[in-house]
């Protein structure tokens, strides 16, 4: 919505002179903005507008546009100032402080790939303090525990108050199923022997424990 700049009755008298030296009292309104002071988020454009426009003349803004209504989108904090000035050659002139916010710098870290009914930590780490989280499956702290049952993505939206500038990022976490596993028929020796057992399967690394333990099994671990 546009952000009313109100031009209101107060007089501010100047003396002008005519042709015949006659003072001539001319009134002219000053320029009050209604809005507050304001926090932008970086890009966004604004719209200032003299929504009364009683007074004739010309109204000019610190932007370097003129108009009783602009458009305009600050690159930085700083103030916008309209002034008017009359055909008298009175003027008045009032101010609003715009702020401008940069969205925060982010990205998520944690275990993205684990095994099926196990769990991992999701932290969205932010470059601004103060920001507000929230993430796809509802929770809104800046870490969350998952236990996905499978493959799942987590977006998380990140704002900065008071004008909610928005980053927003996304992880995969990846459950990996357990592999096949099948060992060889079960073995009888006697002491002093030895026999050589084995697995197969879609693992890539197995290790072997025995209970209870023995130091003398060799092959302990095998890639």
């Amino acid at each position: 919505l546009p952000i009313p700049l109100l031009i209101e009755y107060n007089e501010i008298c100047v003396q002008y002179y005519t042709h015949k030296n006659e003072a001539i009292n001319a009134l002219m309104r000053y320029v009050e903005i209604l809005h507050d002071d304001m926090t932008i988020c970086r890009g966004t454009e604004i719209t200032l507008t003299d929504v009364l426009n009683e007074e004739e003349g010309e109204s000019v803004w610190s932007t370097g546009q003129t108009g009783d209504t602009i458009q305009t989108t600050p690159q930085s904090t700083g103030y916008i100032t309209l002034t008017k000035t009359n055909y008298l050659g009175c003027t008045a002139s009032d101010s609003i402080l715009v702020t401008v916010n940069d969205a925060p710098d982010i990205n998520i870290t944690g275990v993205m790939n684990i095994c099926k009914g196990t769990s991992t930590i999701l932290t969205v780490n932010s470059s601004l303090p103060g920001c507000l989280f929230e993430w796809s499956n509802g929770q809104t702290t800046q870490s969350i525990t998952v236990s996905p049952e499978s493959t799942q993505q987590y977006n998380v939206s990140v704002k900065l108050p008071p004008a909610m500038c928005e980053k927003t990022d996304s992880a995969t976490v990846v459950v990996e199923l357990p592999p096949d596993v099948i060992c060889t028929a079960d073995v009888s020796i006697c002491e002093g022997e030895q026999a050589e057992i084995g697995a197969n399967g879609s693992a890539t690394r197995y290790i072997w424990e025995t209970v209870p333990q023995d130091g003398a099994v060799n092959g302990g671990s095998q890639a």
